[in-house]
């Protein structure tokens, strides 16, 4: 009777003699099984798998699996874009907060290198996983740039309005799918009072057939950061009605839950958040959060000896509503130096402290993502504010 160690190396000799073995490859999985583990992983390590072989890099390409990967992002925690010039300029890293990265593995990372042709820049926005990026004035050269699959595109620049103040934003238009980058020109030769800009529109993506500057006009309102909507029509957006002493306050925009949202530090140091619940309906304003007092955690206020020209694009806003997390809990950027979350339902604030965090930076909401500018994306990017 033979025994099982008998049957055990009776099996190890065959092997020896180089009886073949059955394997599985992924090549061998039905693509949706494929798209479905892959959606799953991080970006930093969805970007890897195009460096197995010529079999893999094609499936990054695939408009499935951006999709189905792309939507998994906007639905978790996002991951953070920060851009710092301390202690070394031009610098950009990522801090991805979402559930698919484990707690011990979240850490600020620095990308390989800053986006080439660039040396110095600035970041206009993220929209849809793409940054667009600003070059030194007086040339402002624009690029649009994925950091995680470092595909980058030199947009055609204008040297027209080169020597006159120039205000930039980038967005995206989820019925057309194109990408649309705004540039508002200021006349310097007249003054502040009787300043009208002028609005030009490039328009970037698969159905656009023009890659040239167009003019639509001036624009009849003052304009406000962080409009995401690109549909070259202007209109007035119904403010909420709060307190003077907000108004009077620092105020700026932002997206909670997918809605607009007017955040502002009032002259009490209070932080008030009204959310406009149906969007452009003056109505459905209501003052959803009130933090009742300012942050003060962490020594914000330390002094740090640094040139003052590194600096200079970090003053002037000392807080910042980023996002509302899955937990329910806001995320905000005090002093260009902290990130702290905010529990509503405590009223407490945590610092948010990871290795590799620099000590000075600007944050951007951000979705890791495959995606490129004639990808047919499904699904618009957090804090889009036509996102549902």
């Amino acid at each position: 009777m033979e025994s099982i160690s008998d049957g055990v190396q009776d099996k190890k000799s065959k092997l020896k003699r180089g009886t073949p073995t059955r394997t599985i490859k992924m090549e061998c999985l039905p693509h949706e099984i494929v798209f479905n583990i892959l959606s799953r992983l991080p970006i930093s390590s969805l970007v890897k798998i195009k460096f197995v072989c010529q079999a893999w890099c094609d499936l990054t390409l695939h408009s499935h699996l951006i999709n189905s990967h792309f939507l998994r992002q906007i639905e978790n925690d996002p991951c953070l874009i920060l851009h710092s010039d301390y202690p070394i300029r031009n610098q950009i890293y990522f801090l991805d907060l979402s559930a698919d990265v484990s707690e011990n593995d979240k850490r600020v990372k620095k990308f390989s290198a800053p986006p080439a042709m660039l040396p110095e820049f600035v970041i206009i926005d993220s929209c849809n996983g793409l940054l667009c990026l600003k070059g030194p004035s007086p040339w402002n050269k624009l690029y649009i740039h994925n950091p995680f699959t470092r595909n980058q595109l030199e947009l055609p620049g204008s040297t027209l309005d080169s020597h006159k103040q120039q205000v930039f934003e980038f967005g995206f238009h989820p019925s057309t799918k194109e990408y649309k980058v705004i540039k508002i020109v200021y006349d310097q030769n007249t003054s502040t009072t009787t300043r009208v800009p002028k609005v030009h529109i490039l328009t970037l993506g698969r159905s656009s057939s023009s890659t040239t500057w167009r003019s639509i006009g001036n624009l009849p309102y003052r304009f406000v950061y962080g409009s995401r909507q690109a549909d070259e029509k202007f209109r007035e957006v119904p403010k909420p009605a709060c307190p003077g002493d907000l108004e009077a306050g620092i105020c700026h925009l932002a997206v909670l839950g997918g809605c607009l949202a007017v955040a502002g530090l009032a002259l009490h140091a209070s932080i008030e958040i009204y959310v406009m619940k149906n969007y452009n309906v003056k109505e459905s304003w209501i003052k959803q959060y009130s933090i009742g007092r300012y942050y003060f955690g962490r020594d914000l206020y330390e002094n740090v000896v640094v040139s003052c020209r590194l600096l200079i694009p970090y003053f002037g806003e000392p807080l910042r509503v980023l996002c509302l997390l899955k937990n329910g809990e806001i995320l905000l950027h005090y002093m260009h130096r902290v990130l702290v979350t905010y529990n509503p339902k405590s009223g407490t604030f945590k610092d948010l402290s990871f290795p590799g965090m620099m000590s000075w930076f600007q944050s951007f909401v951000h979705v890791g993502s495959l995606n490129w500018i004639d990808t047919s994306l499904d699904h618009c990017a957090r804090g889009d504010l036509n996102r549902t």
